[in-house]
């Protein structure tokens, strides 16, 4: 028997497609009988007419994770210094990109403004024709005259500059 492409939930009596049924491997065709709708519906029906079972079951579940639940809690020191490390790394990016040079932070900033407002348009690199392209400056005294070039052209390009 070939397993059909709807239902019909019990309880709204609406015909659906079977992925909006819970897997349930002892219902037919492998669903549960009503639809997630009605399941959340019926859930959140539960919860507010039993809040003192519903509190019950909490209790049980931290009984059963307490263990997990408090070592995660003990580490604040490793989420402090993971949370360190993040920050750091996100202002050295935010660093690097705001130079501070204010004469390529303005030229930057003027080329941004006018990709947001569409008075300059991304185009393609001028190199290899990749679609994803930064702008590079030649000459940071004139803001909008930029040459469109992917990462890899840009940052080889800068790299010869370097070299020469």
């Amino acid at each position: 028997m070939a397993t059909p492409a709807a239902k019909t939930c019990t309880k709204c009596g609406a015909e659906k497609a079977l992925e909006e049924f819970q897997p349930n491997p002892n219902g037919r065709f492998g669903r549960k009988s009503t639809c997630r709708e009605c399941n959340r519906a019926a859930t959140r029906k539960w919860k507010q007419e039993n809040p003192q079972k519903r509190l019950e079951q909490k209790r049980r579940s931290w009984d059963r994770h307490k263990d997990r639940l408090n070592e995660v809690r003990r580490a604040p020191e490793k989420r402090e210094r993971a949370n360190a490390l993040r920050r750091e790394a996100y202002h050295d990016g935010r660093r690097q990109f705001s130079a501070p040079d204010p004469v390529k932070r303005y030229a930057r900033f003027q080329v941004w403004k006018a990709v947001q407002e569409g008075d300059l348009v991304r185009e393609p690199c001028v190199t290899c024709g990749a679609l994803n392209s930064q702008g590079h400056h030649e000459d940071y005294s004139k803001p909008l005259d930029i040459v469109w070039l992917c990462a890899k052209c840009h940052s080889a390009l800068h790299r010869e500059g370097v070299a020469a």
